[in-house]
């Protein structure tokens, strides 16, 4: 059954821990350094308790020293030697077999200012993108409001059409005496009628 390993959580002097002498892990201390230096100590280190060992964290033991700490947060670890071996040897195994989505580290380098403090370069991106087939990811930038937009297409000249089963008519032509309008639909005049004549008045 699986049990976690008891554990002291605490900050311990730089002095008072050591390396393993059998740890065979080499580590990048120039990366970890920086990355201390740009984005300040963020991890642990693990040391066997009775000992005060390290067993994982050696090299940014290293880093931390060379930076002028005093003080680092430390979990002691009560376990027996072979277990502090096995330990180191897992956790140095582990980080080796692991491996990278490449599409993912490109969108995740490419979408920092700059890789100060991450372990990475330029050349590694380079390389990197070369791997993936040379294709640069490029993220949507918002439109440019300096740049013209593009011309409307015009749209067809339409002739508006006349209701079915409606004849067109004339328009009706107006008289210039200001008397009203006596054209019909067609643009006749129509005949006049002959006007009544009034009886007299009895009398």
């Amino acid at each position: 059954m699986t049990k976690i390993v008891s554990r002291i959580y605490r900050m311990v002097a730089v002095s008072d821990l050591r390396p393993h002498p059998d740890n065979p892990h080499k580590g990048e201390l120039d990366v970890i350094r920086e990355s201390v230096r740009e984005n300040g100590f963020y991890g642990v280190v693990l040391a066997q308790a009775n000992r005060m060992r390290i067993i994982a964290g050696e090299h940014r033991w290293h880093s931390v020293r060379e930076e002028g700490l005093t003080e680092l947060p430390a979990v002691l670890l009560d376990v027996t030697d072979e277990q502090a071996k096995r330990i180191m040897l897992a956790d140095n195994r582990s980080a080796e077999l692991g491996g990278y989505d490449d599409q993912v580290l490109a969108n995740l380098l490419q979408g920092l200012p700059d890789l100060s403090g991450t372990g990475w370069s330029d050349d590694d991106l380079t390389d990197l993108l070369d791997d993936l087939g040379g294709v640069e990811i490029v993220t949507d930038e918002p439109a440019d409001p300096r740049r013209p937009a593009p011309p409307r297409r015009p749209l067809p000249n339409r002739r508006p059409r006349a209701a079915a089963g409606r004849a067109r008519c004339p328009p009706l032509r107006s008289t210039t005496s200001g008397t009203r309008n006596t054209t019909t639909p067609t643009g006749r005049t129509p005949p006049r009628r002959p006007a009544r004549r009034r009886a007299p008045p009895r009398t």
